[in-house]
């Protein structure tokens, strides 16, 4: 028998039962010291962001008030989005163990996702169909996106702004149409109909039919009315179409998302960033993917007001597909009043006021021959120093190439197809029809360029960034593709730039450049006004200067090479704060649930008021009577909402639904005349919690 004291850590509940069954049974006299984070660990709830981005997975774990405990970066894996995902988890849950903190301690895990961001600035997604009912030309050429649509069908029918019946919905053309629409390659269907928000039933019928339908049941459907509850049918069809668009890839990443929490041993419920920083369920997800078209962007506005502890700024987030801008100002962020604009669609998402623009450190840096200057994205590729490292070869032809005389454009360039082989792109696209026709089988995701790119640049300009990357790189292959750039002959016979060096540095400046004209802006700054402020001008009398009354936030991988150029162009501070590579999971991680809908009185005649939303159109003799229902119908569809989201336990009790109430009036000769009464209700809580 061994006999003193012994002095031990345990970092969990049930290894320190075992080991006491052991030494009690040595009579060894033990004293337990908990791991310094166990102490209180029984009430202890922590929080996991996952933000799945364009070049990276991040996941970032935080205590309940938001403070940043560990977080990893791993690579995100587009073919295969479950790798990365779990990479990213399996590397969070070790680093934290390290610390004391367990899976059984998490009480949720938030997903934010560039995912949808960047599909609709490539212009990328599912094949989607929508259904027109009653839209005269005019109103169809005004729906943003309508061209990506693989088939545009047009029903008679449709109603007027009162909700009552233009045309009888003729089930004949429908019923041809679908019929159509199952000869192709539908994956999802968009439903708008004129004046839907005011009544649904047209909407609703074609969605009916469309579920009988032999050969499209089961095909996802958006309908607008289900989308939002405001006005514009071009907008609501152009929101209901991009939503079909994300309908597959949002599902395969949610699927990923479930698999690989499952595979780690987590059992917190798991929710998804939305556009305007609140979260949903992953059912509710999957059925508005739209919503998630900021997702990332919104969680990196949280983010970095979180970890930068300022309550206003101009939150600049650089990833590697999109920039991001936003300002926030006592910790409440700027919302937009139309709906996000992304890839050039307006939408009806509600979101903070975001200007996001195809720029990051793995935008595609090319060169304009008739402007004579280069140029960045919007299109993404994978940076040479990247590729360098799986496929060695592109050494050895990066030199080949740079023997030639004189270089071509497709120099530098390669592809990797869906197989995984490496192709040179000035063999295997000798002409410029063979480039244009790879670059839309690139957009449709068949194959990838590989190409120069600021990440490329950095490593050239300032070769110490690579010890600050989180992936692996080559900086011989990035000298050797700018070496190829800066060679090029212009079309005055001269070569673009003196040296790579050279031509590192232009690129790293145009990225400052473009970042500041972003910020410009997004902040209001006119176009004319900007050229003026930043032209490198002789020092006249007078000079034009542009200056924030709050700091620049920089967050992002590459935001301390990129931003701090920003002070200068500002005449303001610029905070990188610690964690920012991981703003967008902090962001995540410290969201709440919010569920929102609206309920829409109107007075078509004089002694009616018919109430429109949520629910069948309906008349009521006065607007007190119809008052009523309408929050009725508002509390019912929010809180089926919250019991259907299968975030909270049965039994749990159900939150305070908050109702507001906006009356429109207009004045004709000095009288009154009702035009409408809008009841917007609100439901939040924190997932995760009773």
């Amino acid at each position: 028998m061994v006999e003193g004291l012994a002095t031990l850590y345990f970092n969990q509940s049930a290894d320190l039962e075992n080991y006491l069954r052991v030494l009690v049974s040595a009579d060894i006299e033990v004293d337990f010291v908990a791991n310094r984070h166990t102490a209180g660990m029984q009430n202890r709830s922590l929080r996991l962001g996952i933000d799945t981005g364009g070049t990276f997975t991040d996941a970032a774990l935080v205590d309940e008030a938001g403070q940043l405990l560990a977080w990893v970066k791993a690579p995100t894996t587009h073919d295969d989005l479950i790798t990365g995902i779990l990479g990213a988890l399996e590397g969070i849950l070790e680093k934290a163990a390290l610390d004391g903190f367990f899976p059984s301690e998490i009480s949720v895990v938030s997903l934010s996702t560039t995912l949808a961001t960047n599909a609709m600035v490539e212009r990328t997604g599912s094949g989607a169909a929508i259904v027109l009912v009653g839209f005269d030309p005019g109103s169809t050429a005004r729906i943003d996106g309508l061209e990506r649509a693989v088939d545009v069908l047009h029903v008679p029918g449709g109603h007027d702004a009162h909700g009552r019946t233009v045309q009888e919905l003729d089930t004949t053309v429908l019923a041809r149409g679908l019929d159509r629409l199952a000869d192709g390659a539908i994956d999802a269907v968009a439903v708008a109909g004129m004046f839907a928000v005011r009544n649904r039933a047209h909407e609703v019928a074609v969605r009916d039919a469309i579920a009988t339908h032999p050969r499209l049941a089961g095909v996802p459907v958006t309908c607008t009315h289900d989308l939002t509850g405001r006005l514009n049918g071009p907008r609501r069809a152009a929101t209901a179409l991009a939503n079909a668009f994300l309908t597959v890839p949002v599902s395969d990443l949610l699927d990923a998302f479930l698999s690989g929490a499952n595979s780690v041993g987590i059992r917190a419920p798991l929710v998804v960033v939305r556009s305007d920083g609140s979260v949903m369920s992953l059912n509710q997800a999957r059925e508005r993917p739209v919503d998630t078209i900021l997702s990332g962007p919104a969680a990196s506005l949280l983010g970095g007001v979180q970890l930068s502890g300022v309550d206003s700024g101009v939150v600049v987030d650089i990833g590697g597909t999109t920039t991001d801008v936003a300002v926030v100002s006592d910790r409440i962020p700027v919302l937009s009043d139309d709906g996000a604009v992304v890839g050039g669609t307006a939408t009806m998402v509600r979101s903070p006021l975001i200007t996001t623009e195809g720029l990051g450190g793995d935008s595609e840096v090319s060169w304009h021959e008739q402007d004579r200057r280069l140029l960045l994205g919007p299109g993404r590729v994978l940076p040479i120093s990247v590729a360098a490292i799986t496929f060695p070869e592109i050494n050895k032809i990066l030199a080949q190439q740079q023997a030639r005389r004189p270089l071509a454009d497709t120099d530098g360039l390669f592809l990797v197809t869906a197989a995984g082989d490496l192709l040179e792109a000035a063999a295997a696209l000798p002409t410029r029809r063979d480039l244009i026709a790879a670059r839309r089988d690139a957009a449709r995701g068949q194959l990838r360029f590989v190409g120069l790119t600021p990440t490329d640049a950095a490593l050239v300009a300032v070769p110490e960034v690579a010890s600050r990357l989180e992936r692996t790189v080559d900086p011989e292959a990035a000298q050797a593709g700018l070496a190829i750039f800066a060679r090029c002959l212009t079309r005055l016979g001269v070569e673009r730039y003196a040296s790579p060096t050279a031509a590192a540095q232009a690129v790293l400046r145009a990225v400052e450049l473009r970042t500041g004209e972003i910020v410009a802006g997004a902040v209001g700054v006119q176009p004319a006004a900007w050229t003026a402020a930043i032209a490198d001008a002789t020092p006249s009398i007078a000079r034009v200067s542009v200056q924030l009354d709050r700091p620049i936030i920089g967050i992002g991988a590459s935001a301390f090479l990129y931003h701090p150029a920003l002070e200068a162009m500002f005449t303001t501070p610029v905070l990188v704060p610690f964690g920012s590579e991981v703003a967008n999971a902090v962001g995540a991680a410290v969201g709440s649930v919010r569920i929102q809908d609206v309920a829409v009185i109107t007075q078509p005649k004089r002694r009616d008021f018919v109430l429109h939303r949520p629910g069948d159109t309906t008349a009521f003799e006065n607007l007190a009577t119809a008052e009523i229902e309408a929050e009725t119908r508002l509390r019912t569809s929010l809180l089926e909402r919250h019991a259907q989201s299968g975030l909270f336990e049965e039994g749990d009790d159900p939150p305070e639904v908050q109702i507001v109430r906006k009356e429109k009036v207009a004045k004709v000769d000095g009288t009154e005349f009702f035009v409408e009464c809008r009841l917007e209700g609100t439901l939040m809580t924190e997932p995760g919690t009773n």
